[in-house]
């Protein structure tokens, strides 16, 4: 590969592909690849690019993302949300290792939860941003995740305790070796 065209490529950059263009279609994918540190995805625009428009043409812009982040009472909302019980059950044992907050149980799917939320805050925050500030919170779970005794604990409060309780100590005959 010339030192032209690789250097060339380096000095204007990545997002500038027109100089490398003339230079392209002389040179396997392997070597473009090796020798500019860019994905073959690229090498295909860039000789696409090249074969509409010219080897002297303008660059190809890349499209700048705009990132806008929540506001201060947008994640006072989602806080507030995930507070309440109605939308998760508080684990009294479980706490999450990288916050340190307590482990909160989702009580209903994203999509209720989403509903819930909208009626609630119709004008907080867009549908993804709330899923995906979901997916990547550490210390909220699905219900699926407690399992066995625990999930009926959960759906029933502590009632069904009390009924286990009652049994035993109606139907246990020896009430000395009983502990309360």
């Amino acid at each position: 590969m010339s030192k032209k065209c690789h250097f060339t490529s380096k000095l204007l950059g990545i997002g500038l592909i027109s100089p490398t263009l003339h230079y392209a279609p002389k040179f396997k994918y392997k070597d473009l690849i090796q020798e500019l540190g860019v994905a073959s995805s690229t090498i295909t625009n860039a000789r696409k690019h090249a074969r509409l428009y010219g080897p002297g043409a303008s660059p190809i812009n890349k499209i700048k993302r705009k990132v806008q982040r929540l506001s201060n009472v947008q994640e006072e909302q989602f806080t507030i949300f995930f507070q309440d019980r109605e939308n998760v059950a508080m684990s009294s044992y479980h706490i999450d290792a990288k916050t340190g907050l307590p482990v909160l149980y989702l009580r209903d799917q994203k999509s209720e939860l989403w509903n819930k939320f909208t009626e609630t805050y119709p004008n907080g925050m867009k549908r993804s941003t709330f899923m995906a500030r979901l997916k990547n919170s550490t210390n909220l779970k699905y219900r699926d995740d407690l399992g066995g005794l625990c999930q009926i604990c959960n759906d029933y409060g502590f009632e069904v305790f009390e009924n286990l309780a009652n049994i035993i100590r109606d139907n246990f005959k020896d009430k000395t070796i009983m502990v309360s």
